[in-house]
């Protein structure tokens, strides 16, 4: 059984069990995946969360859920663990924006960086397909995405007395600022 299953089934049972206490009350799904997240922490299953992450999570999105575990892989100073965590993350993010920026220059002979910085993003929502219809937004946000994320990594990496890696990441993100397509390896 893949540790997606065996997360949803934990999750499922913790619904069950709630129920079955009488507590019929709502709880909001992303505190409930929190509950059984916090239990695998709690209880070592720190590669098999990060395998349920990279499995439901498959568009680099789990910013908020992952804190803790980040929190946690840094403080107990888990240095593979963190860049297994954070790897697939960033691939996610990377293949997205070139993507999206390969599908704007179909549309465009040239690329105007100075155009795409300035784009505000704030309102753009991953979730809704209505955000996807302006490609140079969608450029600019998935750059934004991809920089936060890389940040993320270079401080944690720092924490955790990564300084060869962290300047890695430096240099991604300065390629990922200027829109120059790389290979990206941790």
């Amino acid at each position: 059984m893949s540790n997606y299953s065996k997360f949803l089934n934990e999750l499922n049972s913790f619904y069950i069990d709630r129920k079955a206490k009488g507590l019929v009350d709502k709880i909001a799904n992303d505190e409930a995946l929190a509950v059984i997240r916090d239990k695998w922490m709690r209880e070592g299953k720190l590669a098999e969360l990060i395998s349920f992450i990279h499995t439901n999570w498959d568009s680099g999105n789990c910013d908020d859920f992952i804190e803790p575990l980040q929190s946690l892989l840094i403080s107990t100073n888990q240095v593979e663990l963190f860049i297994t965590l954070w790897t697939k993350i960033i691939k996610y993010r990377l293949t997205a924006l070139w993507t999206s920026l390969s599908d704007l220059r179909k549309q465009e002979n040239k690329i105007n960086l100075t155009e795409i910085v300035s784009i505000d993003t704030s309102n753009f929502n991953m979730f809704s397909k209505d955000s996807y219809k302006d490609l140079k937004k969608v450029v600019a946000f998935r750059r934004w995405f991809a920089i936060d994320g890389l940040t993320k990594v270079q401080k944690g990496l720092l924490a955790l007395n990564q300084i060869e890696e962290s300047e890695k990441i430096i240099n991604i993100m300065t390629n990922v600022r200027n829109l120059k397509s790389l290979t990206f390896k941790l």
